[in-house]
């Protein structure tokens, strides 16, 4: 709107000189004349080509009459200014003309940018999705190569294994039931059979099978744990809280399963604790299932490290094998489960696993805990040398 009130300006402007500006003075008819390629110049510029030949036009029909009325009409005198009419129209087309053609030309390289810049977004998706779907195949080849490595090793490792399980049940018939010895060679045998059961899991992984699963008391089974990992808490300086719900009821699923479970992420909590700390376990009911949450004052877990954390092999722990949390996270959703984690970086970490309950628990079994509360806590205070963070 702006550039069409100067065009008009201009011209009414020039056009007010003509007529103002006595014949006689050639020169300034002259300029004034030039002077008119302006607003024709500025109108191309503005509307193209249909700008351009409308301002000529415009400009040729208000100089008609001052041509006519104070220059006498067209002779050979004023041949001058026919000739000047002619560009006018003639500057305006080829501007207008111009300008048109290179705005479509920039429309059409715009359009091609956009769509360059489509293609660029497409490529860089499909290049992403290429190098998630590469690392993936990775990551099954190691899986597919750590089943062949773990079929090849079990032969080696059941033999001992079934030595140290012998071993154990004749040190058992030098004590009686009840005895610290008696206890230790039962838990030796226990976990005996808990490592061969974690070699079928590796052998059969993949395999379509059915397994047994019994009535599971989860108060009972980290209390269990907890004794397995007094001597690894004692040298981290660790102090273990255990907050039980008295009044769970019982899940069904594979006990040795969630044992391996459990374990991974007590030990996890424990390894993250360099200088000391403290480790709660708590459970409790929690939207129709049963909630178990681990929480350490360890060093944390980084955000960028937070989406990457159930992938296989991966690992923050030189030693760590990185496949701790990736077979728990298989072994809660087995169960119907699910498992979340929660930290910050100096502060600590939350592991939060909550169980569907299948089976209810059992009213003698109720009856022989008589508590004020539902919720027990005991503290154990241990001292001695820590160990490496691991998540």
């Amino acid at each position: 709107m702006r550039r069409v009130i100067a065009i008009v300006i201009i011209i009414a402007a020039v056009t007010a000189l003509h007529y103002t500006t006595p014949t006689s003075r050639i020169v300034y008819h002259e300029v004034y004349n030039r002077l008119y390629y302006i607003p024709i110049i500025l109108g191309a510029f503005t509307f193209g080509l249909r700008g351009g030949i409308v301002v000529a036009i415009a400009v040729s029909l208000i100089f008609l009459p001052h041509i006519f009325f104070q220059w006498g009409g067209f002779h050979a005198g004023n041949i001058n200014m026919v000739t000047e009419i002619l560009l006018y129209n003639a500057v305006g087309a080829v501007t207008g003309l111009l300008v048109s053609m290179e705005r479509r030309h920039r429309r059409e390289v715009e359009e091609t940018g956009a769509r360059l810049r489509e293609s660029l977004r497409e490529l860089e998706e499909k290049t992403n999705l290429l190098i998630q779907r590469e690392e993936e195949l990775r990551q099954s080849e190691r899986l597919s190569l750590l089943g062949e490595m773990s079929a090849m090793m079990a032969h080696e490792i059941r033999n001992p294994l079934g030595s140290i399980k012998g071993a154990a049940e004749i040190l058992s018939d030098h004590f009686r039931k009840g005895e610290d010895g008696y206890r230790y060679t039962e838990i030796l045998v226990k976990e005996v059979d808990r490592l061969n059961s974690v070699i079928d899991n590796f052998i059969r992984a993949g395999t379509p099978r059915r397994e047994q699963t019994l009535p599971i008391d989860l108060n009972e089974l980290l209390k269990e744990l907890l004794f397995f990992t007094e001597r690894v808490t004692a040298k981290g300086r660790v102090t273990v809280s255990s907050q039980y719900d008295l009044h769970l009821g019982l899940i069904r699923g594979h006990p040795n399963q969630l044992r391996q479970a459990f374990m991974n992420l007590i030990l996890n909590g424990i390894y993250a604790m360099e200088r000391g700390g403290r480790l709660t376990i708590r459970t409790e009911k929690s939207d129709g299932g049963i909630a178990i949450t681990f929480t350490d004052t360890g060093v944390g877990i980084p955000e960028e490290a937070m989406t990457e954390l159930f992938k296989p092999f991966y690992t923050t722990r030189e030693s760590g094998t990185g496949l701790g949390l990736t077979i728990t996270k298989r072994i809660v959703e087995a169960h119907g489960g699910r498992i979340e984690i929660s930290s910050e970086v100096g502060k600590g970490t939350a592991v939060r696993v909550t169980l569907p309950i299948r089976v209810e628990q059992e009213t003698g079994e109720g009856d022989s805990r008589s508590v004020n509360n539902t919720l027990g806590v005991t503290d154990r205070e241990h001292a001695g040398k820590p160990h490496p963070p691991r998540r």
